[in-house]
């Protein structure tokens, strides 16, 4: 298996909508409802991230990895493909970093903690509209 990252760019906009689309609603932490394309380009536009890359395996775009100024990862993959790309972008990384994980993504909890992750911390959040 070859893994590589190439920055993310505009081209890319459609991949990642598509890749928002399909992700499992278990791996949703940032959002209850799905942005319009247009909301999705003009957040992606705005450079929220401070690395921001396409994830690639043997050649064919897989997810995308990026990191935010407070030090969180996001690795978000098309599903059925292996959490080992997973493990080798995480293998790749140095200093302290964080990863929020959806407490139902058990797949991702269960890969971390043989990665050396802990948990740190719990969030809650009181649903209000229900």
């Amino acid at each position: 298996m070859k893994i590589t990252l190439k920055p993310t760019t505009e081209k890319d906009y459609n991949f990642l909508y598509c890749l928002l689309e399909q992700r499992p609603k278990e791996e949703n932490i940032s959002h209850r409802k799905m942005p319009t394309y247009k909301e999705h380009c003009d957040f992606n536009a705005s450079n929220p991230y401070v690395l921001d890359k396409i994830i690639y395996e043997n050649g064919e775009k897989i997810g995308r990895f990026y990191l935010t100024e407070k030090k969180e990862i996001g690795i978000h993959l098309l599903p059925g493909v292996s959490l080992e790309a997973v493990k080798l972008i995480l293998d790749d990384l140095d200093g302290q970093h964080f990863l929020n994980v959806s407490p139902n993504n058990k797949q991702m909890q269960k890969l971390l903690k043989k990665l050396g992750y802990e948990v740190i911390q719990y969030t809650y959040e009181k649903n209000l509209s229900a």
